[in-house]
């Protein structure tokens, strides 16, 4: 009975990643859905972008100088266009319970900008 449980525990855990995408393999122009919710910062108050928010990745982009992989996200829908947080770090958890942080920050225009390092960025994302 123990050895059935657990082998539900472990199907379950992988199904949970299996739809999650790696910063790398998102594309441009392509919609996503939020499989996190991100927590940033508006005028020293919690801002969320709750879990299952669809955004649409409209700029990639490697700023070489400082080894970091910028991918910009549209929200589809915006609660204002005038919103801008300060950049936080975000945590992402791994297939394998490990977790790895990005920088993340919601820009003017509804942009959620999302800086990954370039050694992370074969890493899971928050996006399925």
């Amino acid at each position: 009975m123990k050895l059935i449980f657990a082998l539900i525990i472990a199907v379950s855990s992988n199904l949970c990643f299996s739809s999650t995408i790696a910063w790398n393999d998102l594309r441009l122009q392509t919609n996503y859905t939020l499989n996190q919710d991100i927590i940033l910062t508006l005028d020293e108050k919690e801002f969320i972008i709750p879990i299952k928010t669809k955004l649409t990745l409209v700029e990639d982009s490697i700023l070489h100088m400082i080894k970091v992989r910028l991918q910009k996200f549209k929200l589809v829908k915006c609660p204002s266009h005038n919103l801008s947080t300060d950049l936080e770090l975000v945590t992402v958890l791994q297939s394998n319970n490990s977790e790895k942080s990005v920088g993340a920050n919601l820009a003017k225009n509804c942009i959620l900008e999302v800086y990954i390092e370039l050694e992370d960025q074969f890493t899971n994302s928050f996006f399925k």
